[in-house]
């Protein structure tokens, strides 16, 4: 953000711009918000996958 705007942003600034649109704010994801959940989906995808591995059935 702080490369497409040219400028730099203050933790407030920051704070404000991760704010739903909703807020009449920019929106922009916190990305430490979403590692935990993107985690926990892949280790429920990955589950079941040594199962269908065709190495399981040698």
């Amino acid at each position: 953000m702080q490369h497409i705007t040219n400028s730099t942003l203050n933790e407030e600034a920051w704070s404000h711009a991760s704010l739903p649109v909703r807020f009449e704010s920019l929106g922009i994801p916190n990305v430490e918000n979403l590692t935990f959940p993107a985690f926990l989906g892949s280790v429920n995808d990955t589950e079941y996958l040594p199962y269908t591995s065709k190495l399981y059935y040698r």
